[in-house]
C-alpha cells in the first residue's frame, strides 16, 4: 500500500501577497477623521432626517433606505466640534452587530491603505471616549480611527445604558 504526499509548491508568507487593510478617510468640521472600510457598507448622499423626540442632539433621527430606517448619528456634534446639525455631506452606512445605522460626515476623502500607529485616544473629555481606536498614517500626519459601530450603538443605547 503506497501513501502519496503532496508534491505541490509552497511559497513562503512574505511572497505571498497578503491583502492589507483600507482606511476610508472623511472630514467632520474640517478635522479629517478615519475608519476601517471594512465597517462602511455603503456611502450615500445625506438625506433628510426625521428627528426623534427625545433623542440626544447629535442623533439627527432616521432615514429611509430602501424601505429600511436608519438611524443617522451626526459625527460632527458627537465629537463636539458643533452643537447642531449641518446639511448636507454624505451617510456612511455602518455595520453593526445589532444592524445598519448611519454616521452623517461633510465629505469622503477617499480609501488609503491603513497603516495603524496605535496610540489610542479614549481618555480625555468624555466626547470622544470610546470612539477613538488609534491613528492611523496617510503619509502627511496621522489621523484618529474613529470605531463607528460603537458610536451607532452607543447612539441606539438608552440613556442609562450608555
Amino acid at each position: 500500500m503506497s501513501t502519496s504526499t503532496s508534491t505541490a509548491p509552497t511559497t513562503d508568507a512574505t511572497d505571498a501577497a497578503a491583502p492589507t487593510a483600507q482606511l476610508l478617510s472623511f472630514l467632520v468640521a474640517g478635522q479629517t477623521y478615519g475608519c476601517p472600510l471594512v465597517h462602511v457598507r455603503e456611502i450615500l448622499a445625506a438625506r433628510p432626517a426625521t428627528r426623534l423626540p427625545g433623542a440626544p442632539a447629535h442623533v439627527r433621527g432616521v432615514v429611509n433606505v430602501r424601505g429600511r430606517l436608519v438611524t443617522v448619528v451626526d459625527l460632527a456634534v458627537r465629537l463636539g466640534a458643533r452643537e447642531t446639525a449641518q446639511p448636507g455631506g454624505h451617510l456612511l452606512l455602518v455595520e453593526t452587530a445589532a444592524g445598519v445605522g448611519g454616521c452623517a460626515v461633510d465629505a469622503v476623502c477617499g480609501v488609503l491603505p491603513l497603516v495603524e500607529r496605535g496610540g489610542g485616544g479614549n481618555g480625555g473629555n468624555g466626547t470622544t471616549e470610546g470612539i477613538v481606536t488609534g491613528f492611523g498614517e496617510t503619509g502627511a500626519e496621522p489621523i484618529p480611527l474613529l470605531d463607528l459601530p460603537t458610536v451607532i450603538r452607543q447612539a441606539l443605547l438608552f440613556p442609562g445604558e450608555r
